[in-house]
């Protein structure tokens, strides 16, 4: 082998080598720009205020790695108080508690307290039933948190199971006025995805939602369930029910390969969230 030769063959080794240390693997479904669900709908017939500018910034809040939170009925005195026990709570939280009819998973009802998780793991209170649910056979109870989204909820018979009192303390009046009953019992509001224009907006379309409702849009890195995340406007629901909806992606969550969305009304307190491939599909 002479000069030219070796010097060839030590030149095509470097090229391997350096295409080898770069080298990975790729499936198409990485950049297919598929979101997770889609439904087919008419042309969108919503958007958002184009006057509305987007605030706030993109914020992940801190990841709970342990289990599922969970809530237990302890006991009950009837038309006066709950008490339940917590599992695999996080530390350190503040959790508003909710009660509601039942069917409803507490959702938009009457928040009775508040509570901090404290070392979190499993914890014991009693709340008040309202007076508005009073009567009632099954109550419904959630604990949320506004800040990290965390939540659990259960429900209980307003039936006692321990020895209470012969004239039960009447509970404090709670505003505002009555649970929620826009929706019927275990119908949740959800929202798919129908289209993305990349870096521009997504289409979404939503099923379950209350009518005559404000609900604000928020968007936020992949994981947060939209928490904490930019406010780019906000969306009227109109009849309810069925609803399109073209969203403006905010300058901040550009060049994002996931982002998510999240409608949340400030006043009846319910909420949807989902994400989506931030690529141009269909």
């Amino acid at each position: 082998m002479n000069v030219k030769q070796v010097k060839t063959f030590v030149a095509l080794v470097t090229i391997l080598a350096v295409l080898a240390a770069f080298a990975g693997s790729w499936s198409p479904g990485q950049s297919a720009g598929l979101p997770q669900v889609t439904i087919p709908t008419s042309e969108p017939t919503h958007t958002p205020d184009p006057t509305a500018t987007a605030t706030g910034v993109p914020f992940r809040p801190p990841v709970y790695t342990g289990p599922i939170p969970l809530i237990f009925i302890v006991d009950v005195i009837r038309d006066d108080t709950v008490t339940i026990r917590t599992v695999n709570f996080p530390k350190n939280v503040e959790f508003a508690v909710l009660m509601n009819y039942y069917g409803t998973l507490g959702i938009a009802g009457l928040q009775v307290d508040t509570v901090n998780s404290g070392a979190g793991g499993e914890l014991r209170w009693t709340f008040k039933i309202p007076d508005s649910l009073k009567g009632l056979q099954r109550i419904a109870i959630r604990l949320v948190s506004y800040s990290t989204g965390y939540y659990a909820y259960n429900w209980f018979w307003n039936f006692s199971t321990i020895a209470g009192p012969a004239a039960p303390t009447p509970a404090a009046t709670i505003a505002p006025g009555t649970p929620g009953t826009t929706l019927p019992p275990f119908v949740i509001p959800t929202f798919f995805i129908q289209a993305v224009q990349k870096d521009t907006s997504v289409t979404i379309v939503t099923n379950n939602f209350p009518a005559n409702d404000t609900f604000d849009v928020y968007m936020n890195f992949y994981g947060t369930a939209g928490i904490n995340g930019i406010k780019i406007g906000s969306v009227d629901s109109g009849a309810g029910g069925v609803l399109t909806y073209t969203l403006t992606i905010p300058d901040a969550m550009k060049g994002q390969p996931r982002i998510a969305v999240r409608l949340k009304s400030p006043t009846s307190g319910y909420y949807a969230f989902n994400w989506f491939w931030n690529n141009t599909y269909p």
